[in-house]
């Protein structure tokens, strides 16, 4: 009975913000081990990059629904136009035809823009996630931290607020953020170029990836390279637990985009319909990372 209270009051120990004396050492030089904890979601919120995030998001989604509303008028105007006595029946039956085309390209632009910022959403996710967790090793290499865990995910119920690191990763998260600013931005503003000239073309990709029958290899090869980046493997071992699989492949391709030359030769490829270059290339890549 005394051994399985002794082994409750250790995992009890291990519960972030707890401290567990060591029973080896004696009573004048006791040793305690801490496990340190963060929120995640807060950082991710709160931080100066995490609002900046949002709010491009929001953005998105603003514009978003007044194109729907300009879209929804037009519907509107057509359904008027359908109620007048005076109309003839050529003109009646054009007027449906269009209302049915319109409703149809309502649709698909709902669809279409929701799965954009979902995928937008995720982006910005993923790169905060992968520069967060970075910080928190080099924080607790620093400062000889024995662990620190995100508090939601370790499912903690109670914890000491003087082991809670979240307002301090976000303090230095935002200095980081300020001293990169200059060099990010340069980096960012060449990255954003590639990305809006192809990120409403990553199902496009996709589609031609899967007519040329090159679907699976070209997933598998974004996979590895995607792995093979430390902070990458976390961050998607983290979004995977709530993401669809589909749309993990999606960001997947997007991050060994950014990640590899190759691949994005590859990517380039297959948008221009080489298939002679998107073959050397694919098998240069299968070879490389091996099958």
């Amino acid at each position: 009975m005394k051994k399985f209270i002794l082994s409750l009051l250790i995992s009890t120990s291990l519960i972030a913000g707890t401290s567990f004396p060591s029973l080896a050492a004696g009573k004048k030089n006791q040793q305690t081990f801490a496990v340190y904890y963060v929120d995640m979601q807060r950082i991710i919120n709160e931080s100066v990059k995490g609002k900046e995030a949002r709010t491009l998001i929001n953005n998105k989604i603003s514009q978003a629904r007044k194109k729907i509303k300009n879209m929804e008028k037009e519907i509107e105007q057509i359904k008027k136009k359908l109620q007048s006595p005076v109309i003839s029946k050529q003109e009646k039956s054009k007027l449906e035809d269009k209302l049915q085309q319109k409703m149809v390209e309502l649709q698909r632009y709902q669809q279409d823009a929701q799965l954009q910022i979902v995928k937008l959403e995720r982006k910005y996710t993923v790169e905060l996630v992968k520069e967060v967790f970075k910080l928190i090793r080099s924080y607790q290499k620093e400062k000889n931290i024995p662990m620190i865990v995100d508090a939601r995910e370790a499912g903690i119920i109670a914890a000491s607020p003087k082991y809670d690191l979240t307002d301090t990763i976000i303090k230095l998260y935002n200095q980081q953020t300020k001293y990169s600013q200059h060099t990010d931005t340069t980096r960012k503003s060449r990255n954003s170029m590639k990305f809006t000239a192809t990120i409403d073309g990553w199902s496009e990709v996709v589609k031609k990836a899967k007519q040329l029958g090159i679907y699976d290899s070209l997933i598998k090869i974004a996979n590895k390279i995607s792995s093979q980046d430390p902070e990458t493997y976390k961050a998607n071992s983290w979004l995977s637990q709530s993401a669809p699989p589909e749309q993990m492949e999606m960001l997947k391709i997007q991050q060994a985009y950014s990640l590899s030359p190759e691949f994005r030769q590859l990517v380039i490829s297959i948008i221009d319909d080489n298939k002679e270059k998107t073959k050397q290339l694919l098998t240069f890549l299968s070879e490389k990372i091996g099958k």
